[in-house]
């Protein structure tokens, strides 16, 4: 996978065919039950990760004109079968809907509780070259798509002067996030704790650079938002 530039949501917005969503390139097949597939209708946009048991946290720009009402999470989806290869997930309506007012970021309260247990956060700043794990549905390279959950190793890029809330990201050749990966998950492989969401990448599939919301500086709004709306 090339770069990855991770940000804590896709700032191009998420559809199945949109070319400013982000999938897996070059990925391994994964299944993690605290990955939410966001469902509009019959179709998917985005991905999300569940924070709570009542919320899921993803890209703002997969939100734009969908009704909360209108929204599926798919938790522990792992591919398209009617019985998801045989896999447990869990499938909840959406009752509201927080934006960031500011970030790529944003999130989605559940109708009900979800069966599963929410993914915890990181709280800690990464090396140079230390390797995070990106995971999301969707397009296997350009105007290809997948047919199932991926996983694959992004390296932290270290950049001079960066946003507090946004997080860099390197792939390898051939690997890395793609249409429609975004509002998908950054995290630590070493805690299993969530790093960030997955928000934008260069103009191709794997590309060089790569960037994701960064969790960490957002926690307080989250954490609010969470206790208010409850």
């Amino acid at each position: 996978m090339r770069a990855i530039f991770l940000v804590v949501l896709l700032l191009t917005g998420c559809g199945i065919k949109d070319s400013s969503n982000l999938d897996i390139v070059g990925g391994e097949p994964a299944y993690r039950n605290w990955y939410g597939r966001f469902e509009v209708g019959s179709s998917w946009r985005c991905g999300s990760t569940l924070i709570d048991r009542r919320w899921v946290i993803t890209a703002k720009h997969c939100l734009p004109g969908v009704h909360s009402d209108k929204i599926k999470v798919r938790l522990g989806a792992y591919n398209f079968e009617r019985n998801n290869g045989g896999k447990p997930f869990d499938l909840i309506k959406v009752n509201k809907v927080v934006e960031h007012p500011r970030h790529d970021m944003a999130l989605m309260r559940l109708e009900r509780q979800a069966r599963f247990r929410p993914i915890g956060y990181a709280n800690q700043k990464f090396p140079e070259g230390y390797k995070l794990h990106a995971f999301g549905f969707g397009n296997i390279g350009w105007g290809v798509s997948g047919n199932g959950m991926l996983g694959v190793v992004l390296k932290h890029r270290l950049r001079k002067n960066p946003e507090r809330h946004l997080i860099y990201t390197d792939g390898s050749k051939r690997k890395g996030v793609c249409h429609g990966d975004s509002g998908g998950p950054l995290i630590d492989p070493k805690s299993q704790k969530l790093v960030g969401v997955t928000s934008w990448t260069g103009s191709r599939c794997a590309s060089e650079r790569g960037v994701d919301g960064f969790v960490r500086p957002d926690m307080d709004w989250i954490k609010r938002a969470i206790k208010k709306k409850r």
